[in-house]
């Protein structure tokens, strides 16, 4: 692994669970991220720093439901947080 890297994912369509961990830094939430269709699903964001969702981006289902976990600070050491730009 190495120090002080971020994740970012621009841009997600999904049709089942998705999940996204950044083991060393942030994750940055830089596109949207959508479910057009098909059964409830979870999307899982996660990192060891922060989890960031950039301002004017939408995590969102057309249908059924899609549970959504923003996971800062994963490993516990008191260094992350949620950040939610522009809310």
């Amino acid at each position: 692994m190495l120090p002080n890297r971020t994740v970012l994912l621009t841009a997600d369509t999904i049709t089942g669970d998705l999940a996204v961990e950044a083991l060393s830094g942030d994750l940055t939430i830089a596109g949207h991220v959508s479910k057009p269709s098909g059964a409830d699903a979870t999307v899982t964001l996660k990192a060891t720093g922060s989890v960031i969702q950039d301002s004017g981006i939408s995590i969102s289902s057309n249908t059924n439901k899609l549970n959504t976990v923003l996971w800062a600070d994963s490993d516990g050491n008191g260094d992350g947080s949620i950040w939610l730009q522009g809310s």
